[in-house]
This record gives C-alpha cells, structure tokens and sequence, in this order.
C-alpha cells in the first residue's frame, strides 16, 4: 500500500529515521518516502555549505492522503539561542557598512540574511498541508533526520531540473510585494542580471548550447520576483559537476563567490546550515533541485524563520530590511496558528 511503515491503521514514521513529504511544483498530489536499501531513486539535503549533505534512497514514493491519520514524531530539538540573531540597530549597521563596500568595488553582491524565532508549537505535518494548499506553484517539503530535526518550506527558485539530455536552471533574483502591474527599477534589474549572467558563463563550461529565455515576473505568494529561464544540452555524467558548480548561485551568496561568502560567515553572527542549501529529487533519468529557500527550522519550543535580501550598491538600507521582513511574514503568516499534535 504505501513505502511509509503503517501501525494500528494509522501512517506513523519512525523518529530513528529520515523521511521527506513533498509536492513538485505545479503537481496535485503530495507523496512521502523512507529510505530504502535496494532504491534507485534518492532525495537530497543539502546544506548552504556543502559540509553535512544527507541523501537516503527510496524505490517507491507513497501518495499522501491528507485526511489519512498520519502520524510524526513530535520535534524534539529544543532551540537555545546559541546563536544571537542581529538585532534590527546591529542588522542595519551592517548593510550600511557593505552598501559603502561596494560603493569601492570591493563587491558586486552580497545575499545578507538573518534569522527570527517565534516560541510556537505547530503540528509539522499540518503545516506541510497548509503549505501546500498556499503554495500550488512551490516546491513544498518537509524533511525530517534524527541529526538534523524538522524543517519545512516552500520554494519558488529552481536550482537544476535534469531530462533527457537537457538541463534546465533559472536566474531569481529582485523582490517586491505582489501588485497588479508590478515594476522593476535598476537595482533589482542590475541584481537579476548578475545571477543570469554568472550562471550562463558557468554553464557555457559545460555545453556550447546555452539558451536564455525572456525575463519576466513571476509569483510566490504574496511576493514577486524577475525570472529567468536557461537551458543547456548536458550528459547525465556531468550533472553532478554542473550542481556543484553553480551553487551557490549569487542569488543566495553574491559576487565575487569567495569575497561574498566569506563576508556572510564572518558578519551573519548564525550559521544558515539547510537555509539556502538545496534539496530535491534524483531518479535514473531526471533530476530536480530546489534551492532551499522561504523555509523554517522546526523545534519543540518554537520555529526559526531565515530571509535574506540582495545587498549591492544602489541598494536602500530601509528597503532591504522591509525585504526580510516580508519573507519572514510568508510562513509566519500561515504557520501562526498552532496546531495540537494528534
């Protein structure tokens, strides 16, 4: 019936081992996998930094039935506050001081985030649901290892999409809160043009054949950002190669990659780990990675929320900071009201 165990009528998981729900974009149905030894298809987690990647395989994705009594190990990771977010005086101080860095030309881009923990307790398989239902057009997930704990998302950006010969990616970049007619100026413009250009060059190393698309607005709740689509031929071989090559993308890092990064870990003052790291799918003839972006680390005592802007020259202190806030708001919004565990 189902490659998820089943106990007294009810889908209960194991808390000694990982597990993933998740819902392509665009797809009506949810499923759920569990490793399995003889597999040939994977599902991958990887971290910002590429230090603690975790990939389990699986045969078999077993179709999740929302009214179903599915039942999850409750979290139990406590957060502790090792790690001191940057308050808003300390957050602003910060892009002050890399918006006049790059006034000098010492960077082209630098993706700035930070982090905001609510003490909420939240069924975690309800909120896949609710995510779900909010975000048709999303990679929705859910990922659960006994290392790593919960976490929850649902991504707009494409980081490699893998079929028969060609390997599809996009250039994200630029966010505003969605309007009827919404307009693009220069920064956002100049910020979407620096990730389509690293990643055409990236994959020119690998094909001769590299198409852009048009650029153009798309959707993810109730934000908005510039898309662009690009195409390449590329042996199966080499995926691989290509995935590690282009993330971090400077629409999660920056411009030049070494500088940006090394400027993140030394200023963030929290480690990303899963946040900005990618996660998705592989089977023997396609491949599909998300970049782990609009997620949320799920504790026992509460939810850490991550965002992130892209911080260049023409950038606005103010506007920046309202950036953040705004994706924080897309999952608090529809992870605020607390769920009982069943």
């Amino acid at each position: 019936m189902s490659s998820c165990p089943l106990k007294n009528s009810a889908l209960e998981m194991n808390a000694a081992e990982p597990f993933a729900f998740y819902r392509l974009p665009g797809a009506a149905q949810a499923h759920c996998i569990t490793p399995q030894s003889q597999g040939d298809k994977s599902f991958v987690f990887h971290d910002f930094l590429g230090q603690t990647p975790y990939e389990f395989s699986y045969e078999k994705a077993a179709a999740v039935d929302f009214q179903a009594d599915w039942q999850l190990p409750e979290p139990r990771r406590h957060f502790k506050g090792l790690e001191a977010p940057l308050d808003e005086g300390a957050y602003r101080a910060v892009l002050r001081a890399l918006i006049t860095q790059q006034k000098k030309r010492r960077f082209k881009k630098v993706v700035f985030s930070r982090y905001a923990f609510q003490a909420q307790k939240i069924n975690p398989f309800r909120a896949f649901q609710k995510l779900c239902t909010t975000y048709p057009h999303a990679m929705v997930y859910l990922w659960y290892h006994p290392d790593t704990g919960y976490w929850l998302g649902a991504t707009p950006e494409l980081l490699v999409a893998w079929a028969q010969g060609v390997l599809t990616t996009v250039a994200l970049a630029g966010t505003q809160v969605h309007t009827q007619a919404p307009t693009w100026n220069q920064k956002e413009r100049m910020e979407q043009q620096l990730v389509t250009d690293y990643i055409s060059v990236r994959l020119r190393a690998f094909s001769k054949n590299v198409q852009l698309g048009q650029t153009h607005t798309v959707r993810a709740g109730h934000l908005c950002h510039l898309k662009t689509q690009l195409s390449a031929r590329i042996a199966k071989d080499k995926i691989e190669a290509v995935t590690q090559r282009l993330h971090p993308t400077p629409a999660v890092c920056g411009l030049p990659l070494r500088e940006a990064k090394a400027f993140i870990l030394e200023h963030e003052n929290y480690e990303r780990r899963f946040y900005t790291g990618f996660l998705g799918l592989k089977t023997p003839d396609t491949t599909q990675l998300y970049v782990n972006l609009r997620c949320a680390e799920i504790y026992a005592n509460g939810i850490r929320y991550f965002a992130g802007s892209g911080i260049t020259s023409e950038s606005q202190v103010a506007a920046e900071c309202s950036e953040t806030e705004s994706k924080f708001h897309i999952l608090k919004r529809i992870l605020k009201q607390p769920h009982p565990y069943s």
